[in-house]
């Protein structure tokens, strides 16, 4: 596989994981509780939220390798502090409200 074509897959996977978790975000909106874990559509929409949190950490590693040259090291910690706060908060955090409805 072509870097080019691995830099597009990463950015195709990139837009859906954002869109997945606009998805997932845009109940609490209506709602305005999103913390009820008896709640069907938040725990709906914390499984959307991790899943595209999930699709976005699977592509950010090609997408920061293609600009790895002029990031630097400083661009590394900052690629690594960035998908360390996604799986943390993003999948860890809405993990947890989406599976808390099942104890």
């Amino acid at each position: 596989m072509s870097s080019r074509t691995l830099s597009r897959l990463s950015g195709i996977g990139l837009l859906i994981g954002g869109l997945l978790a606009a998805v997932g975000a845009a109940p609490e909106f209506f709602t305005g509780d999103d913390d009820d874990p008896t709640n069907t559509i938040a725990a709906m929409a914390a499984l959307l939220r991790v899943l595209g949190a999930l699709v976005i950490v699977v592509g950010l590693p090609s997408m920061y390798s293609r600009q790895a040259q002029r990031a630097g090291l400083l661009g590394l910690l900052g690629f690594l502090a960035t998908a360390f706060y996604i799986l943390i908060l993003g999948v860890a955090g809405d993990a947890i409200n989406a599976l808390s409805t099942v104890y």
